[in-house]
């Protein structure tokens, strides 16, 4: 049991101190030493996913596997904490029921229950782990906790009682332990502030409007698992409301599009393309400078407004510290789309796949903009917009119009060289201890910009022994971006005992994405 969590504490330290390779290698080592931890291969996946250098949008077949096994120590997880839950009597009796961890049974959970002549239900949960001269059963604590499975975790959020966890630092608590995530509901969004910036996430990503209108004629529509739901056309009658067939979940990835993820290109009233993860940061993030870093709050890359709005929803709804003045929201972007590539060339289009998207994809208009703060009862004179390439609105007489100092700095503009020219013309105004969200981590390009910008800036790189500004993941959900809550534990359990398909579960396992956002801390 030591030897697991030294490596794997030892590979959060190399973490933070910016060693990415060595933290890899270490987490790598704690997965085979412990192949039930889901501790340990959220580590490997946030990792890999900070390291990850694959040209392209394509998840990389490394992160493929972790989130595979991560998926399997969760359900793991769920069965053994659930071992002894009275829900076990609403069971039907069934054979010894197996669920392997991987295809090679290199670890997996045993569960048996039975009636005896008296009606009493008897569950028995094993769990085998490789082991000298074959598998090993095991079912005590003892037995189990060197193979990182702790028995029964503490609270409704619950991490690995020693080993550390990425998600332990900065907002990893916070964005993990967020109020109406986990399937919790409303009952956990106290306050009126709380409540109304819920209400606003979900009706800027469109979760609170109809799931689906058909329209007249229509006779196939989407319907859960990505199928179809066949309809009989009618071309007579009037348009009527269709169920989704998506689940009403908020907390898993673009489960709060009804119609999957290119559902905001046709559907206007989708104002931010955003997860709830996404979003859950940007809240955090505008609590955290407001109350101790001065400056105002940018967003570069925006789209249809619905991020810059939630910031200033959030700005305003928190109101100021006494430390500070007013802040103000500023508004980047060309209000006309991304434009084409300066340089464009097979290798920078090999590096960076936003060559080959249409040019000016993720247009709308400054007057579109500002016509929804206005709807929205925002747009003040504290709210500043800058039109223009970056290339041009931020350099030369137009670095004039921009910010003196920066608290919070959101980048969402997707290219190698918009990422650049946003950190070359803004990291300097932002104050020690603000914030820097990268949105699009997923984008080969975008990677390279900020990897290749803080090469340039000595003070992200360790000193003397000293910690960088390690670039931190933020969850995109909370089924495999954060540890399952109690509640939504209990319900894989009871599923997966109860042989319910995959597809049909309350409890779904996403497709593995990649988490869009990152950020980190300006260090002194």
């Amino acid at each position: 049991g030591v030897a697991w969590r030294g490596l794997n504490d030892n590979g959060v330290e190399s973490f933070l101190r910016g060693e990415l390779e060595r933290s890899e290698t270490l987490f790598r080592q704690a997965a085979v030493a412990a192949p039930l931890s889901s501790t340990v291969w959220r580590n490997l996946l946030w990792c890999l996913v900070v390291r990850n250098t694959v040209p392209s949008e394509e998840i990389p077949a490394a992160v493929v596997e972790a989130a595979r096994r991560l998926e399997q120590a969760v359900v793991t997880e769920a069965l053994l904490y659930s071992s002894e839950a009275p829900f076990l009597a609403d069971l039907v009796p069934r054979e010894t029921t197996h669920f392997a961890t991987a295809p090679d049974a290199s670890a997996g959970v045993l569960f048996r229950h039975d009636l005896d002549g008296d009606g009493l239900v008897h569950a028995f949960l094993q769990v085998q782990v490789p082991g000298e001269g074959g598998m090993l059963t095991l079912g005590t604590p003892e037995e189990l906790a060197p193979y990182g499975l702790e028995p029964r975790p503490r609270g409704n959020f619950s991490r690995h009682p020693v080993a550390l966890s990425l998600l332990d630092l900065e907002f990893g608590p916070a964005l993990c332990d967020f109020p109406g995530m986990h399937m919790s509901g409303s009952p956990e969004l106290a306050g009126s502030r709380m409540r109304f910036l819920d209400t606003l996430k979900k009706t800027l990503t469109g979760s609170i409007f109809p799931p689906l209108l058909q329209t007249r004629g229509a006779g196939a529509q989407p319907g859960s698992s990505g199928g179809t739901v066949r309809e009989p056309a009618d071309v007579s009658g009037p348009p009527r409301l269709l169920y989704s067939g998506k689940p009403d979940l908020w907390d898993i990835f673009y489960e709060n599009n009804p119609r999957g993820w290119n559902a905001w290109q046709e559907r206007p009233e989708v104002l931010s393309v955003l997860h709830a993860g996404s979003l859950n940061l940007a809240q955090v993030a505008v609590d955290d400078v407001l109350t101790r870093v001065p400056g105002d709050v940018a967003e570069a890359g925006v789209f249809r407004g619905g991020t810059a709005l939630f910031l200033k929803a959030a700005m305003t709804e928190k109101g100021d510290s006494a430390c500070c003045r007013p802040r103000r929201l500023w508004a980047l972007d060309s209000f006309s789309g991304i434009p084409p590539p300066r340089v464009e060339t097979l290798s920078s289009v090999s590096q960076d796949p936003t060559h080959l998207w249409q040019p000016f994809t993720y247009n709308a208009s400054l007057k579109n903009v500002q016509s929804l703060f206005r709807r929205f009862g925002l747009l003040d004179d504290q709210v500043r917009f800058v039109p223009g390439f970056f290339n041009e609105s931020l350099r030369g007489d137009g670095a004039s119009e921009l910010p003196d100092s920066l608290a919070l700095l959101r980048i969402d503009v997707d290219t190698y060289e918009g990422t650049w020219d946003v950190l070359e013309a803004l990291y300097d105004r932002l104050s020690t201890g603000g914030l820097v969200i990268i949105d699009d981590w997923h984008l080969a390009g975008c990677r390279q910009a900020v990897h290749d910008f803080r090469a340039t800036r000595p003070e992200l790189k360790p000193k003397g022994g000293g910690l960088p500004a390690p670039i931190l993941p933020a969850p995109v959900e909370y089924v495999l971006g954060c540890p399952l809550s109690s509640h939504r534990r209990t319900l894989l359990a009871r599923e997966v005992l109860a042989g319910t398909p995959p597809g049909d579960r309350v409890v779904q396992l996403p497709v593995m994405q990649l988490p869009q956002n990152v950020y980190w801390r300006k260090p002194r």
